[in-house]
């Protein structure tokens, strides 16, 4: 920085040039903190029209997405005559406790659940893990399934083969895509009406043939997080332990029903009489849990605790 003065400096004392050269320093200094105001200002605003097209474009998703998902239902309700469905019902809650041994074996189904297939209602302590199967599976098992926000699709067994084996393909793909929390079991029992029942918590349907688009409104309105159920925000259970149960594990080598239901042979051998041994007080099977089997008794995903 120079020392000579300029012209107008010369004719100023020294007191006049020092408040003259800190009022123009200061002046340096406003005029760069409005160059830096302004610079913060344009930066915000494109912020601010970054968030809002964002949130703009997530709104419009969302929109479009509940309008697709609207008129999938809607074209579903249209087909319902078609595939002798009824419309999708709400059931009365029947509760959510569990079984012992004891009251497992004094209660079949038919006389534990008001309305079959069941919707909600007592349950034994363990689940079964996600998946398509070929067998028929107890219905007091399931039931702790929809406890936890999964969807059965029941099949009879005098259903029409084809339409079986339209839904487990199909089922199987929606566990492979959005929907893991699916089960596909022959129905224990003979359906009341039609050959297919879907059911999750407090709701269900019943068809007399299969019908893909039906089965993903059903899915759309009341699986997993959309469901009704206690305990939706569960994770699904892909993997046998922790009290999740595989059907085709060789402890289950028939259907999966439980005692009284397995104690007739025209009924499955899911297992023999006397097994309600292993059930504890809770509803558990017990047998071997500190082992990892597969029957082994639930625990709090989060706390390892025992789970509803």
């Amino acid at each position: 920085m120079s020392d000579e003065l300029s012209p107008d400096e010369a004719n100023l004392s020294k007191r006049e040039r020092q408040k003259q050269r800190r009022e123009r320093k200061l002046a340096e200094q406003a005029t760069a903190r409005r160059a830096a105001r302004r610079k913060r200002m344009v930066a915000l605003g494109v912020i601010v029209v970054v968030v809002l097209g964002l949130i703009a474009a997530a709104t419009a998703s969302f929109l479009a997405d509940r309008a697709e998902r609207s008129e999938a239902v809607a074209a579903a309700a249209d087909k319902l005559d078609d595939f002798g469905c009824t419309p999708i019902t709400e059931q009365p809650d029947e509760g959510a406790g569990h079984f012992t041994g004891q009251e497992l074996v004094q209660t079949p189904p038919d006389v534990a659940y008001q309305n079959r297939p069941a919707t909600s209602g007592p349950h034994i302590g363990s689940w079964a893990m996600t998946g398509v199967y070929d067998k028929a599976i107890d219905e007091r098992l399931l039931v702790h399934n929809l406890e936890h926000g999964y969807t059965v699709f029941w099949y009879d067994a005098e259903a029409p083969a084809e339409d079986v084996e339209a839904l487990k393909s199909w089922a199987q793909e929606q566990i492979d895509g959005d929907f893991p929390k699916i089960v596909v079991a022959q129905y224990p029992d003979t359906l009341p009406e039609g050959g297919f029942a879907t059911v999750s918590w407090n709701v269900s349907q019943t068809c007399e043939s299969f019908d893909p688009q039906i089965g993903l409104a059903f899915l759309d309105q009341h699986n997993g997080l959309d469901s009704a159920a206690p305990e939706m925000t569960l994770p699904p259970h892909m993997a046998a332990g922790g009290g999740t149960l595989d059907p085709e594990a060789e402890d289950f080598p028939g259907d999966m029903l439980f005692p009284p239901l397995g104690e007739s042979g025209t009924q499955g051998q899911g297992m023999e009489p006397g097994a309600t041994e292993d059930i504890d007080e809770e509803g558990q099977l017990e047998d071997e849990a500190t082992e990892g089997s597969t029957t082994g008794a639930p625990t709090d995903a989060t706390t390892g605790g025992p789970t509803g």
